[in-house]
C-alpha cells in the first residue's frame, strides 16, 4: 500500500531524482494526436506533439537516455507491443521553449513512495 503520491514538477532534474529514488512516474497527456497514436520510432518532440490542454491518456515514464543527439524520457505505453518501439517511445526531455513538453508529458506527473 503506498504511503503516499507526490506531484512530480515540471524540472527534468527533479524528473531524474523521483525515477532513482522512487521508480516510474506516472504521467497523463494528450494521447490522441496523430503523431503519438501513430508513433513507430525515433524521438518524439513538442513541434511533433504539441500541448492542448486535452489530457486523454497516461503512461509510465520509466528512465531516460539519449537518442539521435536528444535526451529523452522513455514511456512505457499501455498499448502493448505492436505500438512504438515495442509499446516504448522516447519522448524528448528538454522542454525548451515548450514548456509543458511533448504532447503535453510535463503537466501531470505522479510519484508514488512505498514503505517496506
Amino acid at each position: 500500500m503506498a504511503d503516499s503520491v507526490f506531484r512530480v514538477e515540471k524540472d527534468p532534474a527533479l524528473i531524474k531524482e523521483a525515477l532513482c529514488t522512487t521508480g516510474p512516474i506516472s504521467a497523463s497527456f494528450r494521447g490522441t494526436d496523430g503523431a503519438f497514436m501513430n508513433y513507430a520510432g525515433g524521438v518524439l518532440t513538442s513541434r511533433d506533439c504539441p500541448y492542448n490542454l486535452a489530457l486523454n491518456h497516461s503512461a509510465i515514464i520509466v528512465g531516460w537516455t539519449t537518442l539521435n543527439g536528444f535526451e529523452v524520457w522513455v514511456i512505457k505505453n499501455s498499448w502493448g507491443e505492436e505500438w512504438g518501439n515495442d509499446g516504448y517511445a522516447f519522448l524528448a526531455a528538454d522542454n525548451g521553449n515548450f514548456g509543458d513538453g511533448p504532447c503535453g508529458l510535463y503537466s501531470n506527473m505522479y510519484g508514488v513512495t512505498v514503505a517496506i
